[in-house]
């Protein structure tokens, strides 16, 4: 007999960053008993953390002419067509309302000398809609977390990694996870579960975010028959430092440095090639990748961004940075890099999933009981998010799913889990720390995987690349997977956590790289190099599990209501 942890609740949320947290409250306040878990702890790991101090809504306050529709408006142009009206109406309609109660948690939002709030524009958007909270997402999450402890009917679980979805005729039951403190598998029964699990920019070895966000909450859901969307689509963010090494991997926010302290934009022979209206960031990355590819490259292969040759004083620019990036510039100062005083080394990396389940405007996924938010969600933004609209998205749908999935819970009885799934999945862990011969280790294969999706499926796509990594990725699941092997130390395994990791990483590479294949255009941040052109008419990649086999379909983009559960 193998032994579990056995826990029932009403909701489960797993993934604890701004929309898990945020879903938790909510659930709480409608009189729920929920369970928050996240694979590390709470307020230390996940994209919310590190997120910037960058949050757009609109609300008709400097700009009369603003409005709603305006913002959507400019999403859908933004998103390339592919962002779906109702989820760009929801963010719309509930940001601002959303940015009241972070108020009321406890977070500060800059404001002008009048006490206006201060806002900043960006790429894509028609007015300065963007606040500037303080402390950016980290500021977000602390206020979350006290807001959190008020709720005596949330519990958490920290450092547990839930690796599978169980589901009863079409109807979530519960999940299973492998809590990494006491190294013993945990079962969780609830009436309802909340995907807050993030994205799945990892996959790539050139990226800027933590390295926790490997997809588990998409390739759990594909697993348990869930429909996903548009998983070719990741956002890579033109501007990421990639030299020295100390700082490779922070990101800096080229539109915000432009627009607030004029910085430039310069090819290898310190040529402007940005137009003078800044264009989104897929945009972007295609005239970084032609300066590049033309021979135009810094010496690291990117571009620089250049503050020195800003018309604006020294001292202005510092209270700027000041300003609006205290904390990464306080860090770039610490590991010997002025952006103040030298020009910089900047090139695209994976940033930010635009894929992942498709939801309706409820939040609701194809599985009853289901619901997501945040990053998790794949078609919001379409083939292009716009500049700070991800922390509003944490807090949007981290509200509706919280409220749907308490709704939910109250009007059905817990539903019987399958004990053989159980079992399967139970057997299937504990041969983790089975020895084998010619063993390999998760960490050095999910590396390799990495650096095949960078190299065959990054910024620049074409059929001979994505198709060789459809081949290596193939190799890695049929003949190296099964040689894994990890120590048989129980306790905060990490060898243990990159082999579960890695088994989702897989799933969901194949599902990325077979989608890109099928999309025979260049839309947004999909560029393929073979087919340049932009079909008239846009049409979503969909993927769902069925016999064990991955389906895939396109359909024309529709509104968001027409997505109901259909399993």
């Amino acid at each position: 007999m193998i032994d579990l942890d056995e826990v029932k609740t009403d909701v489960l949320v797993i993934g604890a960053g701004g929309a898990g947290c945020r879903a938790a409250i909510e659930c709480a306040k409608l009189k729920c008993q929920v369970l928050l878990t996240s694979k590390y702890p709470i307020g230390k790991s996940g994209a919310t953390v590190v997120a910037e101090n960058f949050y757009v809504a609109p609300f008709c306050n400097s700009e009369p002419e603003d409005s709603g529709d305006c913002y959507v408006q400019d999403m859908i142009k933004g998103g390339a067509g592919l962002c779906e009206t109702n989820l760009a109406k929801r963010l719309a309609s509930d940001g601002w309302n959303r940015v009241k109660d972070l108020e009321k948690f406890g977070v500060k939002v800059n404001k002008d000398q009048n006490g206006s709030y201060a806002q900043i524009n960006a790429p894509g958007h028609s007015y300065p809609r963007g606040l500037s909270p303080k402390g950016g997402g980290l500021g977000i999450m602390r206020a979350l977390e006290k807001e959190m402890k008020k709720y005596p009917s949330i519990s958490t679980l920290e450092d547990t990694i839930f690796t599978k979805l169980l589901v009863n005729s079409g109807v979530v039951t519960g999940a299973i996870g492998l809590n990494l403190r006491k190294g013993k598998p945990v079962l969780v029964e609830s009436k309802g579960v909340i995907l807050a699990t993030g994205g799945y920019s990892s996959l790539w070895s050139n990226n800027d975010v933590p390295c926790d966000c490997t997809g588990d909450g998409i390739a759990m859901a594909f697993d348990a028959g869930a429909e996903l969307i548009d998983l070719e689509m990741l956002l890579f963010y033109p501007t990421v430092l990639i030299s020295p090494p100390c700082v490779r991997g922070v990101l800096v926010p080229h539109g915000l440095l432009i627009q607030q302290a004029q910085a430039k934009l310069l090819n290898s022979q310190f040529e402007e090639f940005v137009p003078e209206n800044l264009p989104t960031r897929d945009v972007m990355n295609s005239l970084i990748y032609r300066e590049i590819a033309n021979g135009r490259g810094s010496p690291n292969g990117g571009i620089y961004l250049d503050l020195t040759r800003s018309s604006r004083s020294r001292d202005y620019v510092k209270n700027r940075l000041k300003m609006f990036l205290p904390e990464k510039y306080k860090y770039l100062l610490k590991n010997g890099v002025d952006i103040v005083r030298q020009p910089i080394e900047v090139a695209p990396m994976a940033h930010y999933s635009l894929g992942g389940l498709r939801i309706n405007d409820n939040s609701e996924t194809s599985i009853e009981g289901l619901f997501a938010a945040g990053e998790v969600e794949g078609n919001v933004h379409g083939a292009n998010r716009l500049g700070g609209n991800a922390l509003p998205e944490t807090q949007v749908f981290g509200s509706l799913a919280g409220k749907m999935a308490a709704s939910w819970a109250k009007e059905h009885d817990q539903k019987g889990t399958h004990l053989e799934d159980v079992e399967a999945e139970l057997r299937r862990l504990g041969g983790l720390f089975d020895q084998k011969k010619g063993s390999v280790k998760p960490s050095h294969l999910k590396a390799k995987l990495q650096d095949i999706m960078w190299h065959h499926v990054g910024p620049a796509r074409e059929q001979k690349g994505l198709e060789e990594a459809v081949r290596k990725i193939g190799h890695i699941r049929e003949q190296e997977l099964p040689q894994l092997t990890v120590p048989t130390m129980r306790t905060f395994n990490l060898q243990c956590v990159d082999a579960l990791e890695l088994s989702h990483m897989v799933d969901l590479s194949e599902i990325i790289v077979k989608s890109a294949l099928a999309r025979k255009e260049t839309r947004g941040h999909h560029f393929r190099l073979d087919f340049p052109e932009k079909r008239i008419n846009a049409l979503h990649t969909l993927v769902r599990k069925e016999k064990g086999e991955m389906r895939l379909w396109t359909e024309t983009v529709g509104p968001a209501d027409q997505v109901k559960p259909t399993i």
